[in-house]
């Protein structure tokens, strides 16, 4: 019992480390913001979303995180 109750709080403290990194928040935010965005798609025609789009540039390349074309215009979005 005392080997599963120190297993469980290790396992607790690493998904605690993991779980504040900058890294895994940024991608936990862009999955949040991807399914508000879907959930507004399915209310709205002619609507085209796009996730995740990687342009090649001169100096390397750059990452859109949602890219929104509607009717009302071209709408690009960076989760932080």
């Amino acid at each position: 019992m005392e080997l599963f109750l120190t297993a469980l709080i290790i396992i607790f403290l690493i998904y605690r480390l993991i779980s504040s990194s900058p890294r895994f928040k940024g991608k936990a935010g862009e999955k949040k913001v991807k399914r508000k965005l879907r959930k507004l798609n399915k209310q709205l025609e002619g609507v085209r979303e796009f996730h995740d789009i990687t342009l090649e540039t001169p100096d390397g390349s750059t990452q859109i995180d949602h890219l929104i074309i509607s009717t009302s215009g071209i709408f690009v979005i960076e989760t932080k």
